[in-house]
């Protein structure tokens, strides 16, 4: 069966961003037990969070710097 792709623009760019983070977690060894006592919260919620891409700017301003992501990198990210 073929891949779908979300309907809206805006769920297509949730999962670049889950991908393009879970990928430069791995490159930067950034586990999820880091990122948990970066944000003070437990490993588990940081898994959610993570899962269900919903971050508020203070989520994401420790999660760009924890995974030493460039400017060019966060405004691709971050344009629709």
């Amino acid at each position: 069966m073929p891949k779908v792709l979300p309907l809206s623009k805006t769920e297509r760019k949730k999962e670049e961003f889950k991908k393009w983070i879970r990928g430069k977690r791995s490159a930067e060894g950034v586990t999820q037990e880091m990122l948990a006592k970066k944000m003070g919260i437990t490993q588990q919620a940081a898994g959610v969070k993570l899962r269900k891409s919903q971050y508020s700017l203070e989520d994401l301003l420790i999660l760009f710097q924890s995974v030493n992501a460039t400017d060019e990198e966060i405004l691709r990210m971050m344009k629709l």
